[in-house]
């Protein structure tokens, strides 16, 4: 939803996710990355740095 601005009834996106939300967001989407980066560079697809 807080990509759309009327996702959310009553309000708009920046008005309902506090800073702690993105952190937790941010943190997520990095354990995914990771995860995915590993098992692409296990199954060769990607080489590793």
């Amino acid at each position: 939803p807080t990509r759309y601005p009327n996702g959310l009834p009553g309000g708009i996106p920046f008005q309902h996710f506090t800073e702690e939300d993105i952190r937790n967001a941010l943190d997520d989407a990095e354990r995914v990355v990771n995860f995915c980066r590993k098992f692409l560079q296990k199954k060769g697809v990607l080489k590793d740095k």
